[in-house]
């Protein structure tokens, strides 16, 4: 009975960490995402949503290093300007983002919010896909230029996502 206990405690044992293992690499960053550009985008996607912000913008720059002009890049590095109140540094990023993005497909694996203001995007694989970046960086760029625009004006508390 005792060797029966210990089998089973055994493999409930390896369960649990098979599970643990699948769960944390299906969070974050995905284990499916395959592609370089794909997963470095996705690392720092993984790092912006756990608060990481200079991590975050390594791994956007990074990737920006070897595809220049990346829009997705672009939009997530805005993401963390964002995050750091640099409005005019994330305006600048996501003008640079929008004329590629126009027409540049992707498959998104995740979207998270930032400050009710910019959209954050991990991509599960660019350049094909279903949804056009573009519609995703013009949003942004109007949202940020209206907190800009209500913070000049001195209503950055009252606005959404404000200090």
């Amino acid at each position: 009975m005792k060797r029966m206990s210990v089998k089973v405690s055994a493999i409930l044992l390896v369960l649990t960490l098979t599970a643990a293992v699948a769960f944390a690499q299906g969070i974050c960053p995905p284990a499916s995402i395959t592609g370089d550009i794909e997963s470095i985008l996705s690392r720092g996607y993984c790092l912006f949503i756990d608060g990481k912000y200079k991590e975050a913008q390594v791994e956007f720059e990074k990737a920006l290093k070897k595809d220049p002009g990346n829009p997705v890049a672009l939009n997530d590095l805005a993401a963390v300007y964002v995050k750091e109140n640099k409005l005019d540094k994330a305006d600048t990023a996501l003008k640079e983002a929008l004329p590629r993005a126009k027409g540049y497909k992707i498959l998104v694996n995740r979207v998270c919010g930032v400050q009710d203001i910019c959209l954050a995007i991990e991509p599960y694989k660019v350049g094909s896909g279903n949804q056009d970046l573009g519609q995703l960086v013009e949003m942004n760029i109007k949202m940020v230029e209206a907190k800009m625009a209500a913070e000049k004006a001195g209503a950055g508390a009252g606005y959404p996502g404000g200090k």
